[in-house]
Formats: structure tokens, sequence, C-alpha cells
């Protein structure tokens, strides 16, 4: 007779849901729970069947997570790896598993998402938005193939998207240098085409229109998001008149932070008192600075955690099956927190 997960379950007197998180090394689960749930699978003799339950189910109980993990694409981008852990926490915790795919162009995605889903070796995908064209949107829609997307507010067909509330972020930047007396601070972005950059400048403008004016075109600053071109760009700004230039940054980046704190210190413009900074997501270098870096933080890891329940919830409400019918369109912003340090205000 063939043991199964129920009679499992049955025995050690819990759920198939805990057999399940067991199984696939949950951290959520008791130790005395975890040694129950063993020593029963072990009397019984009962071995987990991955594939068996794949064709019995249509379901592979695998996320895939396409991403760049090129060898210097982790240094410049390390918050997504606090995406990636908050991914894998929550997966674990439901007892499914993460499945990491590279790639280094959008037009893999197509490729990569067709073979798996026919192979049924995955049953969504976490996606963000940097990998993502309105064409291949629209295949993956037509596709039926469930994922999630994160980074954007973007509304497309069944589409699921979480993403941090960067307009709030760069509105809290702006009023953080507003309140502490600045009175001509300069946004230092990313490129033109830069989304994520578009919506904070989209709440910056908003905080400064709260106030009675609109910011200078002068006062953005776009492609400063790299260490040396912060660090020129502070510079050039840092030549004119002390009563005519900037009293504040914001920075798009860690990296773009660092740059420019280091021109303030060669030309020896004190700080904060007259020039403050304010950054953009505390992980990793923004507490390790000189002077330590005020920010918005974002939650890359809860960020992560978000994405991974909702795509369980969209795939609970699919069956798990690539073939059903769509669901509705759902969203999630998740909001920003404002951190103080000596880059803005004296310790």
């Amino acid at each position: 007779m063939t043991i199964t997960i129920h009679d499992v379950a049955r025995e050690a007197g819990v759920s198939i849901s805990t057999v399940s998180k067991v199984i696939h090394g949950s951290t959520r689960i008791s130790q005395p729970t975890k040694d129950r749930v063993r020593a029963v699978m072990e009397r019984l003799d009962f071995q987990p069947n991955n594939i068996a339950r794949s064709f019995v189910m249509q379901s592979s109980g695998t996320i895939g997570v396409l991403t760049d993990m090129r060898r210097d694409s982790v240094s410049m981008t390390p918050h997504v790896y606090e995406v990636l852990a908050g991914v894998e926490n929550a997966l674990l915790d439901a007892g499914y598993i993460l499945s990491l795919f590279h790639i280094s162009s959008p037009e893999e995605i197509r490729e990569r998402m067709d073979t798996m889903t026919r192979c049924k070796r995955i049953d969504a995908f976490i996606l963000h938005t940097t990998w993502l064209t309105d064409p291949i949107v629209e295949w993956i829609v037509r596709s039926g193939i469930p994922f999630v997307e994160i980074g954007t507010d973007r509304r497309v067909g069944a589409e699921y998207t979480v993403d941090v509330d960067n307009a709030l972020a760069g509105e809290l930047a702006a009023a953080h240098l507003l309140d502490i007396g600045c009175e001509r601070p300069v946004f230092f972005a990313g490129g033109a085409d830069d989304g994520i950059s578009a919506r904070r400048l989209e709440g910056i403008v908003t905080c400064y229109r709260k106030r009675g004016f609109t910011p200078p075109e002068e006062r953005i600053v776009y492609g400063t998001q790299e260490p040396g071109v912060a660090f020129d760009t502070l510079i050039r700004l840092l030549g004119a008149p002390r009563g005519k230039r900037a009293d504040g940054i914001i920075c798009a980046n860690n990296f773009s932070a660092q740059g420019a704190i280091r021109a303030a210190r060669k030309l020896n413009v004190p700080i904060p008192a007259e020039i403050a900074f304010v950054g953009f997501d505390d992980f990793p270098l923004a507490p390790y600075l000189d002077p330590p870096l005020s920010v918005v933080k974002l939650d890359m890891f809860s960020l992560g955690i978000e994405a991974a329940r909702t795509v369980i919830r969209s795939l609970g409400k699919r069956g798990a099956r690539p073939d059903a019918a769509p669901v509705p369109a759902e969203s999630a912003l998740l909001p920003p927190e404002l951190i103080v340090r000596p880059s803005s205000v004296e310790a």
C-alpha cells in the first residue's frame, strides 16, 4: 500500500500543510512538531514524491523568479538579495520551492517562461518590472501564465503587482530637507527613463507644490546614480556662489550618496551645516557612510514576502492551473519609512 501525505498527517496529528512545510524545511514549524512528523514519516517509510504529485495535482509546487545574476549585478543591486530572501521565507512557510533563473535581456523572458510552464516545472513567476516590456506583459497575459510583477502599478489584464510606494518615498525625502531648512534642494535622479526615479520625482514635486512652489528644472539632475557621476555633478554645483548653490541633495541610491558626500568632503563643505543629504534604501551602505546617511527606507524583505504571498494567493484563486480562468487584477503598495541620521541633522 502506498503511504500518502494524508496518512502521515493523520498519524502525527497535524494538518497536511504542516507535513508539507516539514518536508520543505520550513523554519516556522516548532522543533517538537518537526521531530514528531519526521518520526512518523520514518516509521511509515513515507517517501515524498514530488514528480508523482505534480502529475496528479498539475502543480510543481515551485515558483520561479527571473533575475539578472551576472557577477557585477549583485554589487550594484544589493536590494535584489533582500527581495529574494523575503520571497524564499514566504514560499518556504507555505510549502513551496523557489527556483531562480538567470536572464540578461527582456527577450529571454518569453522563452524561459514558456518552456518551464509547458514542462510543468513552474506554477507561477515573480518578475521585476525592469525586465518587462508591454509586448511581453501582453504575451504573458494571453498565455495565461500566473505571475506577479514587482516594481510597478501597471494594470494589464489579470496582472498582480507589488511595489513600495516610491511616490510617497520621494515626498518624505523632499519634506525632510525642507523641514530642516534647505532652500535649494536638488534631486540626483536615475536615468530619464527610470520608472522608479520618475515616481519618486512625482512625490518630490507633490511635496513642493504643497509648500507653494514648483522646483526649477535645474534642481533635477538625471543619470547621477553612479558614484563617480554624482561626485562630478556636486563638484560643479558647489562651484556656484554660496547663496545660490545647492544646500540639500536627494540621492538616487547609496552609491550616488557616497559620491556626492565625497565631493562635499573634498571641497570642505560642512555636512549637514551647509549641505544635507538624504537617500533611498537603507541596505547595505547607508548606516556606514561618513556621515551615516539619512534615508527613506524601502523594506525590500517585506516586498519579497508580499510578492510571494500574492502569487500564492493568485494560484489559490486559479486552482494552481495555468489554463484556469483569469483572476481580477490586484496591486499592493508598501509604505516607506524616514530614518534621520547625521547626514541631514547634527547628531
